[in-house]
């Protein structure tokens, strides 16, 4: 099964854990959601491939709650040498934290912690939402991956024969799927 990671840098992670630490999850709630299907299924879905995606969309501040909104995506694709998309389904869940009374998160601590801690647990809950919503869609539920957290690799210095400088390797990116066409 293919894993989706979020890779932090040590201090992204730091600024998260302080946020956490003076945040309680309150609620999870979908606030939006566009499906689409655009073909009949007639094959098994192990024939199919997928392609799953999340991106922070915005957030907001209300006394001591913060409201954070997370955009998750799939899309179904056959899996023929041009591949055709089945199935489309967008949504937005929106995670609220209750705030220690006092504490005034900075701007990096709202960053950090949304990039991943509110995309993670807002997770199982777009699982859930996409499994179920493609089973009652008339198609089998689509084998939604894991997702995990990870500290980011340290940048690798390779030698270099026509410079003196090191060289850093490129950026992880947020999400990452084996399964995209």
């Amino acid at each position: 099964m293919t894993t989706l990671t979020v890779a932090q840098e040590r201090e992204r992670v730091k600024a998260a854990i302080s946020f956490h630490t003076q945040a309680a999850i309150q609620q999870i709630r979908l606030v939006g959601s566009e499906l689409k299907t655009f073909v009949p299924l007639d094959r098994e879905l192990e024939a199919l491939r997928f392609k799953v995606d999340f991106r922070p969309q915005g957030r907001r501040s209300a006394g001591l709650q913060t409201f954070f909104a997370i955009a998750f995506s799939l899309r179904v694709f056959d899996d023929e040498e041009s591949p055709s998309e089945i199935i489309r389904l967008d949504c937005v869940f929106e995670t609220e934290y209750g705030l220690n009374e006092g504490y005034a998160p900075s701007e990096e601590e709202l960053e950090a912690f949304q990039e991943a801690n509110a995309v993670f647990n807002a997770w199982p809950f777009f699982r859930e939402f996409a499994q179920n919503t493609v089973t009652r869609m008339g198609y089998p539920a689509p084998p939604i991956p894991f997702l995990r957290i990870v500290p980011k690799p340290k940048p690798v210095v390779a030698k270099s024969t026509e410079s003196h400088h090191p060289k850093e390797s490129s950026e992880t990116e947020l999400s990452e799927a084996d399964s995209s066409p």
